[in-house]
C-alpha cells in the first residue's frame, strides 16, 4: 500500500466522519426543537 493510497483513505474517512456529525447535528437540533414544543 503507498503512501498516497494511505493519505487519501484517511481523507476520505476524515470527510466521511464529518458528514455523519453535520448529519447528526441537524438530527440533534430538530429534536431538541420538537422536545421543547412538547413542554
Amino acid at each position: 500500500m503507498s503512501i498516497f493510497k494511505r493519505i487519501k483513505q484517511y481523507f476520505s474517512d476524515l470527510y466521511f466522519c464529518y458528514s455523519v456529525f453535520e448529519t447528526n447535528k441537524k438530527k440533534i437540533r430538530e429534536w431538541e426543537k420538537k422536545q421543547r414544543e412538547q413542554k
